[in-house]
């Protein structure tokens, strides 16, 4: 995929980059690989080779307990069941996790039906941290199923987006982490402008991205009456739409 325009606003597909069955929505790049699904088996693609490898499939058990398993790339590799310990919280993930900070990939997860957390995995010490998120406004006690949350990197640093509430009444909240070891937190309240509320009144949209200089890219998730995305500097709070 290469850009076509110096702000990188446009971009031509390369057509040997077709992968038949591909699925669009769980979908994360890591050191050049990206990860993505393809009907019900997971896969690794490298856009400089061409190079695909289908990871070995494993099976569901809705009445298993918890279980987290890793795939390393080496050679004869497989499946690793990872061993957890007496501090760790049985959850279930709710967004694709992140590697934001090298070996350490990050995601959101529900503890319950109103508590989530973000929760961080050592790839190399294959250990769990579980860190819950604030509650600031007793609106914010969102069940599961209802919330629209992503997890980001905001000023250099973890950030929840939940924008549950974006297509109601233009509100979104920023949960900056500001530090993991003490738990800190900081919150932003952003509130779009009344002039912008119809680019979002009434319509679904999910967290596609974000850009080099910060901004969230969101997307309508019906796209019958035409694809477009949305721009939202969250330095300025402004939203933007491009066709």
């Amino acid at each position: 995929m290469s850009s076509t325009s110096p702000d990188n606003t446009c971009f031509v597909v390369d057509q040997g980059l077709s992968i038949q069955g591909m699925g669009g929505y769980f979908l994360n790049g890591l050191h050049g690989l990206m990860c993505f699904s393809m009907r019900k088996r997971a896969c690794l693609y490298n856009p400089t080779t061409g190079q695909r490898l289908t990871l070995p499939k494993i099976m569901p058990d809705i009445i298993a307990e918890p279980e987290h398993w890793v795939f390393v790339l080496e050679p004869g590799a497989s499946w690793k069941k990872v061993v957890t310990h007496e501090n760790y919280r049985p959850h279930a993930p709710f967004v694709p996790g992140q590697s934001i900070s090298g070996s350490v990939v990050y995601y959101l997860a529900w503890l319950d039906m109103h508590t989530h957390a973000i929760v961080s995995f050592d790839v190399r010490s294959e250990e769990f941290t579980t860190i819950i998120a604030p509650l600031v406004d007793v609106r914010y006690l969102i069940p599961a199923f209802e919330m629209r949350a992503e997890l980001k990197e905001y000023s250099r640093k973890i950030t929840i987006f939940e924008y549950s509430y974006l297509k109601t009444d233009g509100t979104t909240v920023l949960w900056v982490l500001e530090d993991a070891e003490k738990k800190e937190w900081s919150t932003r309240n952003l509130v779009l402008q009344p002039c912008q509320m119809h680019l979002v009144q009434d319509i679904d949209l999910i967290v596609k991205g974000t850009t080099k200089d910060g901004k969230v890219i969101l997307a309508p998730m019906d796209v019958h009456s035409g694809f477009y995305i949305l721009r939202y500097d969250l330095q300025s709070n402004d939203l933007t739409q491009e066709c």
